[in-house]
């Protein structure tokens, strides 16, 4: 991850244990109140996005906006937290 803009969160990185190359992202609304609009900017060796759906129990793949290149736009509720799957090359 390059940089972070936008409403306070809490974010927390993780590694697979089974030494695979995908890294997690725990992103957390540090508001109780108000929605977080949070941008994140990726590193090039990121090479794709999933967000855990909670129904469905699985990755679904987020689409990275080009303007500014390599973003991750977040809007998160209130004391709600999101989970990513980074997929590097």
């Amino acid at each position: 991850m390059r940089t972070v803009s936008g409403s306070p969160v809490i974010l927390s990185r993780f590694k697979d244990p089974n030494g695979g190359t995908e890294r997690y992202l725990f992103v957390a609304n540090r508001s109780l109140a108000k929605v977080a609009e949070t941008r994140l900017t990726l590193a090039d060796s990121i090479s794709r996005v999933s967000g855990l759906d909670i129904e469905a129990e699985e990755f679904v793949e987020v689409t990275l906006t080009d303007d500014p290149p390599r973003n991750l736009p977040l809007r998160i509720g209130p004391g709600k937290a999101q989970l990513y799957r980074l997929e590097t090359t």
